[in-house]
């Protein structure tokens, strides 16, 4: 390192390769990037460029960390509560907007993987069916939420929820309307639906048992920072961190205020206030562009990925469904209750995953997706959907057939299983088959 900073600091060309093969590993990676290394304030730096490959100008300096410094760049980049333990990408991403050294994706990797309060908090992953997309175009068009808060940036266009008793209170109702927001709902117990908050959700509770486990009380003190790591790094989906997207520009890290600064332009001098704006509009508008592009590929990545191990089913109109119901009572010992419930009726495709389901005329219908669904069989279907009218139903939903001939000649006198036949008030037949 000695030898490609002196020669950096008077100004001479690059070394020959004989001046630098006996050196270590990190020097010779060095070495090959040259044109990229400067001296500031003595401090050996290299450029990183920004991701408009075009535009040479548009880059960052980062320090060059030697291996034995490399331990406190990850202990204030993972294992303090500001940066919330955050996996190896978004780690790389706040890592090299100041700091640079050689295979330095594979060493973060490696060292997430060896943190053992990481590993503590790994999850199962579970497959399902096929994966439903909503892509949108700007910030606060649709805020998905799970417990309601303060919105200090404004209200949104269109809110996204489940189906909790707060959200589905007159109140909030009346708030939504008042406000002419959109109220959307996901289907009962499928997280899925409303797949972004609860996965935000998910690593919000694993940053936080980083730092709570010997005093749970503290939660809320803890918050902010973590928030800061999250708000900081790149999400995976927009390219972009969310403080870039909310604001224009990126907040400064406690880190950078511990390491020298590259000389710059004069920072403390304000900018006019039109410029000001119109710089920041342009930023944001970039980073929009920037964001909606990857959304776009991130959200056909995840589909394609997700889609590998799911299985496309379809139900109909009409049809006879068991409903999976994990919901647990009070006083009942869940493990020994069935998870089924049944049978229930379809009495609406809403679209390719979620359906319109009943248990009976009184009830309600409710909207469930398909991976709660599962075709009924049994010897007991429902008949109250069955209307004495031939063709007809209570929903306007066709029958399989309305008397003993018509079942005749439609099965030919095999089995017909999972329906139920009315046969004018004479009979209903067993859903296994026909006496002779």
């Amino acid at each position: 390192m000695s030898l490609i900073v002196t020669y950096l600091q008077e100004k001479k060309n690059k070394p020959d390769w004989d001046q630098v093969s006996k050196g270590t590993s990190f020097q010779k990676t060095i070495w090959r990037q040259w044109d990229r290394l400067t001296i500031n304030n003595g401090m050996l730096y290299r450029k990183f460029y920004c991701s408009d490959k075009d535009d040479v100008d548009n880059f960052k300096l980062q320090l060059l960390v030697p291996k034995s410094h490399q331990k406190t760049v990850f202990k204030y980049f993972h294992d303090v509560p500001s940066a919330g333990h955050l996996g190896p990408d978004k780690m790389l991403s706040r890592i090299q907007q100041l700091f640079y050294w050689p295979a330095m994706k594979s060493s973060i990797t490696r060292y997430c993987k060896e943190c053992d309060q990481c590993a503590a908090r790994k999850s199962l992953k579970r497959n399902k069916a096929p994966l439903g997309q909503y892509l949108v175009g700007e910030p606060m068009e649709r805020v998905a939420i799970d417990i309601l808060g303060p919105l200090p940036f404004g209200s949104p266009l269109q809110l996204h929820s489940d189906q909790g008793r707060s959200f589905e209170a007159k109140l909030f109702q009346d708030l939504c309307d008042l406000l002419k927001i959109d109220k959307t709902r996901s289907t009962s117990q499928h997280p899925q639906s409303n797949g972004s908050v609860e996965r935000f959700n998910r690593t919000l509770l694993s940053m936080l048992t980083f730092y709570c486990q010997n005093d749970q009380r503290n939660w809320d003190e803890i918050l902010p920072q973590v928030m800061m790591a999250y708000r900081s790094s790149v999400h995976a989906s927009t390219g972009q961190t969310p403080n870039m997207m909310m604001f224009g520009r990126n907040i400064f890290l406690p880190m950078e205020a511990v390491i020298p600064r590259p000389d710059g332009p004069n920072e403390s001098t304000s900018p006019e206030t039109d410029k000001y704006v119109n710089e920041l509009q342009d930023a944001m508008s970039k980073s929009h562009v920037l964001a909606r592009k990857h959304l776009k590929q991130n959200s056909e990545y995840q589909k394609r990925h997700y889609d590998l191990k799911a299985v496309k089913s379809e139900l109909q109109a009409g049809q006879a469904v068991w409903l999976y119901d994990a919901s647990k009572k009070k006083g009942i010992c869940h493990k020994l209750t069935s998870k089924w419930k049944g049978p229930y009726v379809v009495t609406r495709k809403i679209d390719d995953i979620t359906y319109l389901v009943r248990r009976s005329k009184k009830q309600p219908g409710k909207v469930y997706h398909i991976d709660r669904l599962l075709p009924y069989q049994g010897r007991n279907p429902p008949t109250w959907f069955s209307s004495r009218k031939t063709g007809e139903s209570h929903d306007g939903i066709p029958r399989v057939g309305s008397t003993l001939e018509e079942y005749v000649r439609e099965t030919n006198g095999h089995c017909f299983s999972g329906h139920i036949i009315g046969c004018k008030g004479r009979m209903n037949l067993p859903a296994r088959g026909m006496a002779d």
